[in-house]
């Protein structure tokens, strides 16, 4: 019995996080639709919808390096997907993160404090209190930030990297590492 409900809680775990990604990118895109073509230039993996480096500066509202400045609240928000034709109720858990930006990548003169959404369930990034980060954003509807998908929209720095005077950032999902300056100036020519 204990085997079984672990199995739901994990599959539970999973179509919650399915379902934030697609309301993410739904969000993403209804209202950016006129500035992304998708097109070929998507796969999809893990849930996520890749883009070509310049889909995805354009698909973001705000890139910013930004500190994590503490946990504003925990919640859960009932949504409601389709499976096998009938309509099911999901609880989301959910966490809200108040951000401070400390540089602002793309669409500069931005606020410099933000609210960060994020589904409050194990993934493949470790979001800590106090840590800085380069997030790929876009606004939702009620004015918060989301992180466009985990595995292009989201770098933590390399402290062993900073520890050696080089300021480096590192992709967790991907394993990707780049040299914090060239990236900030690719994506600020990307964005032009």
């Amino acid at each position: 019995m204990k085997k079984n409900k672990k199995t739901i809680v994990l599959l539970s775990s999973i179509l919650a996080i399915s379902v934030l990604a697609f309301t993410v990118y739904s969000v993403a895109f209804s209202k950016n639709s006129n500035k992304v073509n998708l097109g070929s230039q998507l796969r999809v993996h893990n849930s996520e919808i890749i883009l070509q480096e310049k889909d995805l500066v354009k698909a973001s509202d705000l890139i910013v390096k930004a500190k994590i400045l503490g946990i504003k609240e925990r919640g859960s928000k009932i949504s409601t997907a389709v499976s096998n034709g009938q309509e099911v109720n999901i609880t989301l858990s959910l966490i809200t993160y108040n951000i401070e930006v400390t540089e602002s990548i793309k669409n500069k003169g931005n606020k410099k404090n933000l609210e960060l959404l994020e589904a409050d369930a194990k993934k493949d990034i470790n979001i800590e209190v106090g840590e800085e980060y380069v997030l790929f954003l876009i606004k939702n509807k009620d004015g918060q930030y989301n992180i466009i998908n985990y595995t292009q929209g989201f770098y933590e720095f390399d402290k062993s990297a900073k520890d050696k005077g080089i300021d480096k950032i590192k992709s967790p999902v991907t394993g990707e590492d780049y040299e914090y300056k060239k990236f900030k100036e690719k994506i600020q020519k990307l964005d032009n």
